[in-house]
């Protein structure tokens, strides 16, 4: 039996915050997207297609560099307060190695990283003492 492996995203769409839930100290690693406000004024003066194609893309990439950072985990905790979850979960059911990972949405408000972190550990502390947790599905 492999060990499980747990870890925390607060993620909106610009930004996600991972945290690993270990007993040590906690560690956040950041992932941004690339796709900026900067990025969207000058795109759109080309067009709004070109601009709307160019955040698509930008979005995909954002999607697929947490993907890269999670697939090792076994139970994956997502919160934040925007549909960048629900949009997340979806991109990654589509790789159906994470068919066979648990995978939880919340809703949660803007938090600071030490709250993300508490947030994080209390969610994975409470759930490791045997109380049922139901995946979530957007």
């Amino acid at each position: 039996m492999t060990a499980t492996k747990k870890i925390g995203i607060w993620l909106d769409h610009s930004t996600a915050y991972l945290t690993e839930f270990t007993a040590s100290t906690p560690f956040t690693q950041i992932v941004m997207n690339e796709f900026t406000h900067q990025s969207k004024i000058n795109t759109m003066r080309k067009s709004e297609q070109t601009m709307h194609q160019k955040e698509q893309h930008e979005q995909h990439e954002f999607y697929h560099a947490i993907k890269n950072k999670i697939n090792t985990y076994t139970d994956i905790l997502i919160i934040g307060p925007t549909n960048a979850k629900a949009e997340l979960v979806n991109y990654l059911k589509e790789d159906h190695h994470f068919d066979a990972i648990n995978i939880i949405t919340k809703p949660a408000d803007n938090m600071s990283i030490q709250e993300q972190q508490q947030y994080i550990h209390y969610f994975f502390q409470l759930h490791s003492n045997g109380a049922a947790v139901e995946p979530i599905t957007p």
